[in-house]
């Protein structure tokens, strides 16, 4: 199991921001003033959002690189996977550059319908979830269940009795993170999505590191 990142290495607060669909630099000033002027002004643990909780940014540790070249590897990675379904499609990604020189890579994404606040009105029309036991984790790769249907959408290949191959991309993929059913919504359609980031890991561990170089070589050469 790769080594998983946690708020308690958080670096320094970014100097730098870049917008997540155009990719601008911006200073950190022009930056919070962007957040602030479009609302995201309430949060905690790297989470922020609107008044009326209609967008959401996240800004994770595990989402926090060394350098420049790892941040532009990641974020192709990151929107790959995105538009996989690893998370709402709609979901658009961004840089910042520390003081340090290391970068965090930010995401905003609009609001989906809440799995554990809707469960207890079931629509036929809208995905459901597994119920998995959370502290075992006993049944990730079931059939049928959210975390296997998850890994599909990344490697529809995807044999859960062999596991994620070394160096397969589906090794960033956090199950645990997908194993709460309060870390998915439904969008419009009925189409369930994680909703927590963290889903997804481009750092914490060399392997973790080395997994996103090797496909950024692959997909871009």
């Amino acid at each position: 199991m790769i080594s998983r990142c946690n708020d308690s290495n958080a670096r320094s607060t970014p100097e730098i921001a870049s917008n997540p669909s155009e990719d601008i630099i911006l200073s950190y000033a022009d930056f919070e003033q962007k957040r602030l002027e479009e609302g995201f002004n309430r949060g905690h643990h790297g989470t922020f959002w609107t008044p009326e909780k209609s967008k959401f940014m996240y800004k994770k540790p595990c989402h926090r690189v060394d350098n420049l070249e790892q941040a532009r590897e990641s974020l192709a990675l990151l929107r790959y996977a995105t538009a996989k379904g690893v998370l709402f499609p709609e979901t658009e990604w961004g840089t910042y550059l520390n003081p340090d020189g290391t970068v965090q890579l930010y995401a905003v994404t609009p609001q989906l319908a809440n799995y554990t606040d809707n469960k207890n009105a079931p629509d036929p029309d809208r995905e459901s979830l597994k119920h998995i036991p959370a502290d075992s984790g006993a049944g990730l790769f079931d059939e049928g269940s959210q975390v296997l249907a998850l890994y599909r959408r990344l490697d529809l290949n995807f044999d859960p009795v062999v596991g994620p191959e070394p160096g397969s991309v589906l090794n960033l993929l956090n199950p645990f993170e997908a194993l709460h059913s309060d870390n998915w919504g439904w969008d419009e359609s009925g189409k369930l999505y994680p909703i927590d980031v963290e889903v997804i890991e481009v750092s914490g561990s060399p392997e973790i590191t080395s997994i996103v170089h090797n496909w950024y070589v692959q997909n871009n050469s």
